[in-house]
């Protein structure tokens, strides 16, 4: 019995006990673990934020190409450049071509839309 000694039951025994080098280490690595804390604290901010960013670039950039794909202005262009494209077939039937009757009544019908102003 006389071999094992007594449980120390309060802190301040336990520190006089310990040697100084470990006290210092164990100081050191309390200092390490609240920096990595703060630290890992300040990366999950700024993810957070890059989150956002990157959300709402998202959305801005699905707005914008919903907007190429139904704006009237865009598509209305799109089909202009095609009407007014000449491949090089058609350049020498120009001077040539004569309408027939058909052609010159489809020409006539179009009805062009009234102003609302």
């Amino acid at each position: 019995e006389s071999q094992y000694q007594p449980m120390v039951t309060n802190r301040k025994t336990l520190l006089e006990g310990t040697p100084q080098s470990f006290q210092e280490g164990w100081t050191t690595a309390k200092k390490d673990i609240n920096t990595l804390k703060f630290e890992l604290e300040s990366v999950k901010t700024k993810y957070l934020e890059l989150q956002h960013d990157m959300e709402n670039l998202q959305k801005n950039f699905d707005k914008v190409m919903k907007q190429k794909h139904t704006s009237a202005w865009t598509s209305g262009w799109k089909k202009l450049s095609k009407l007014t494209k000449i491949t090089n077939g058609e350049n020498h039937d120009i001077g040539n071509h004569i309408p027939t009757s058909e052609e010159q009544i489809k020409k006539n019908a179009r009805r062009w839309r009234n102003s609302i102003s």
